[in-house]
């Protein structure tokens, strides 16, 4: 079950899709079956659906509710476990448990609000209302009760786990992180030793549906953007992902920007840049975008929030920077030393097949879904 359908337009879409044909591999003989629901907005790729689940129920997203009006209660009966994903999703645990005591139940909120409510505290909650703090303290709650009525607990990052575990019993948790997408990403890989034009180019992977993303890019070109610029006068920032609308231009407006929006294959154009960028500001996600651009030998400058627990070094495989200064200085040093980029190109390549291809996810997903 899960609120947001597995599809290639954003990063929990495109994790769902490469995790349960994961689980395809693993278990061929099994049958899966998928309950979600369609949001136009951020939906896009969902051909693969059918080569990987068996049945397929497209409901309202009125119904992932705790009173589940609307929900097809009679599918669920027929299979031995349920697997809700992202924190809609969780609202629906209590009602399964009352009709089918018997059927296992595993809780993936995606992104922990409980980990998000704890970077918001140590922010001091700067920038927010009280109706967003009171809001950020509720979907924590959530969070929690679902994770206490479930059996098992499925965490994207170590970083949540440890933050869960607190408050959670850690037997009942499991980690699964993102691993990167070898299907979609390795189509028509290309390599950086020559760029188009002999421009320097910075590119930001993202759904731009999502706020975070938002809230980055326009952080990202409001204070970064210009001191690149200022050092570097023939670079562009490459946008790419769904999402992109006037608004967002409009608070991003500034010279040097390519708004290339949703493509078909973001390989081919993402090898094109000198360097990825994951400027999270809070919150992390499924941190799939730093996968892809090391899959690609693509480094990356990124914040600490977003790479936290993650296995990149600073310095050797990705550049940390929560600073403006420190965020533009590893830009411009990336864009102006060749050799750089392909060594930290490669180092990050090396570490992401090492460690984060789903492959290497297999003994976890086995033991979170089969044990």
């Amino acid at each position: 079950m899960s609120f947001f359908a597995p599809c290639r337009g954003h990063a929990g879409g495109q994790r769902l899709l490469d995790l349960y044909m994961q689980i395809r591999r693993i278990r061929p003989e099994i049958r899966l079956g998928l309950v979600t629901c369609t949001h136009p907005d951020a939906d896009w790729g969902l051909e693969n659906l059918n080569s990987i689940f068996n049945d397929i129920y497209w409901i309202s997203c009125d119904a992932f509710s705790s009173q589940g009006v609307g929900f097809p209660l009679k599918v669920v009966e027929s299979y031995d476990l349920i697997d809700c994903q992202y924190h809609r999703s969780g609202a629906l645990i209590q009602l399964i448990r009352k009709n089918f005591p018997d059927i296992k139940i595993v809780f993936n909120p995606m992104e922990s609000h409980v980990r998000g409510l704890k970077l918001r505290m140590q922010q001091c909650f700067r920038n927010l209302s009280l109706s967003a703090i009171k809001k950020f303290i509720e979907l924590a709650i959530h969070d929690l009760i679902y994770c206490f009525q479930a059996d098992m607990v499925g965490c994207v990052s170590l970083a949540d786990l440890e933050v869960i575990k607190v408050f959670v019993s850690s037997k009942k948790l499991y980690l699964i992180e993102t691993g990167f997408s070898q299907e979609f990403y390795f189509e028509k890989i290309q390599t950086i030793n020559s760029l188009e034009d002999n421009k320097r180019k910075l590119v930001f992977l993202a759904y731009f549906g999502s706020k975070s993303n938002r809230d980055a890019l326009i952080w990202f070109c409001r204070y970064v953007h210009p001191l690149i610029r200022a050092k570097v006068n023939d670079y562009e920032l490459m946008i790419v992902g769904r999402g992109i609308d006037p608004e967002l231009r409009s608070e991003c407006n500034c010279e040097g920007l390519d708004w290339i929006g949703e493509i078909e294959s973001v390989a081919p154009i993402v090898s094109k840049a000198t360097a990825g960028i994951a400027p999270a500001l809070y919150g992390a996600g499924v941190r799939g975008k730093i996968h892809q651009y090391s899959a690609l030998k693509v480094p990356c400058v990124a914040s600490s929030i977003g790479v936290d627990s993650l296995k990149y070094e600073h310095g050797h495989s990705i550049f940390l920077a929560d600073s403006v200064e420190e965020f533009a200085s590893y830009c411009v040093a990336l864009l102006s030393d060749h050799k750089l980029v392909v060594k930290m190109g490669d180092e990050a390549h090396a570490l992401c097949m090492s460690e984060y291809s789903w492959a290497a996810m297999t003994p976890n997903i086995k033991s979170l879904y089969f044990l």
